[in-house]
């Protein structure tokens, strides 16, 4: 209910702030009346403020009216009639000043009037300000009335939250990796059911103990060992999808899958031969190590220092894997270094290692040359 609507004894608050007002109350305090009433009343009616004084944006009253009369024309020396009385050449001195003189009044007649409107605009809006506070005052007995209600503080009450046992390694078993809102996580079936928990793989010193550097070893040595493959990729196009369909569950002699080794690769991806899926591979994983900060603990320990692509100039005797007869060998044919390495091809390593007479099958040789192609871009 509106402000200006509440009957009071049947009256409208209007009518009852008109009532006072006749009473010979000014605006400010009838309104002071007024509200001390509906104060101590404690009306619990919904309240709109409006206010009761009228405050127009424009009051005419107050507009200004003056026009001056006098109009200054410039006389001539020696040509211009100075003269009293005015005639028909010239005006006069007297007609002249008593057009100044009314301007003066009409100046002063503007500048009461404005002193008068100050002086109303002061009253009204002091008005104004004591119905503001009238509501205000309104408002805070509404909150001590409310705060009266609830002196006593009762704390919030839960729910009883049931125990959850903590994790029991002892019976998980690992089921595998997957994503969950894009980020890597380990799957475990424990006895407490199906957890995942975040899929964490620290690089180790030893850089061939990464899963994403020996998973695409691996994989290289798969493809290059197993007949089944060769006969049905062997030097033709191979996308991800393909290989995944024919070979994702098999096991890798690091204990990966196929599917999981290769992961990191795009879904559509589609390589001329499986020698370039290695390349692509490698390079992935590379970008993986770097971005989770790993470059620098591979760099460790292949004994070299600098920024990214650093480990390509490692000596080749610190390839993690590399027999010292097969590192010899190889140095001896002029492959020095990890990126001289990974560079060369298969039949050029598998000449240098038999011309040093080091035995190496092409599994072994795919693998190493992978680990190299690997290790280069960190």
């Amino acid at each position: 209910m509106a402000v200006d609507t509440l009957q009071l004894d049947g009256m409208a608050i209007s009518d009852v702030m008109k009532s006072i007002r006749d009473t010979g109350v000014g605006d400010s305090e009838a309104s002071i009346i007024l509200g001390n009433w509906l104060i101590q009343q404690g009306a619990r009616q919904q309240r709109v403020f409006n206010y009761q004084t009228d405050f127009p944006a424009t009051e005419p009253d107050c507009a200004e009216t003056f026009t001056p009369s006098f109009h200054h024309t410039d006389w001539v020396d020696g040509e211009s009639v100075v003269q009293a009385q005015q005639s028909a050449g010239e005006e006069g001195f007297n007609s002249r000043l008593h057009k100044i003189e009314q301007d003066f009044a009409a100046v002063r007649t503007d500048l009461g009037q404005v002193f008068a409107c100050l002086a109303h605009m002061r009253a009204e809006i002091r008005s104004l300000l004591d119905e503001l506070r009238t509501q205000i005052n309104l408002i805070n007995a509404d909150l001590f009335n409310l705060a009266q209600g609830h002196r006593t503080y009762e704390p919030p009450s839960f729910p009883p939250v049931s125990f959850i046992p903590p994790f029991d390694a002892t019976n998980a078993h690992f089921i595998g990796s997957t994503k969950y809102f894009d980020k890597d996580v380990a799957v475990w079936q424990t006895s407490q059911g199906t957890i995942m928990l975040p899929n964490v793989t620290p690089t180790p010193s030893n850089p061939a103990s990464d899963p994403r550097v020996s998973g695409t070893a691996s994989l290289a040595k798969f493809m290059t060992s197993n007949p089944q493959f060769l006969q049905q990729f062997g030097g033709k196009t191979l996308t991800k999808a393909d290989l995944i369909k024919n070979y994702g569950t098999q096991t890798l002699d690091n204990g990966m899958s196929v599917a999981d080794a290769v992961s990191i690769l795009p879904d559509a991806a589609s390589y001329g031969t499986p020698d370039a899926l290695v390349s692509d591979l490698a390079e992935r994983q590379a970008g993986a190590i770097r971005s989770a900060g790993g470059s620098e603990v591979v760099h460790a320990a292949l004994g070299v220092q600098g920024a990214p692509g650093a480990a390509s100039g490692a000596a080749i005797a610190s390839l993690p894997g590399l027999s010292s007869s097969a590192a010899a060998a190889l140095s001896k044919s002029g492959i020095t270094t990890v990126g001289q390495l990974a560079a060369a091809n298969s039949t050029d390593i598998n000449k240098a290692l038999s011309t040093g007479g080091v035995a190496m099958n092409l599994g072994d040789v795919a693998a190493t040359s992978a680990l190299a192609k690997t290790l280069t871009h960190l």
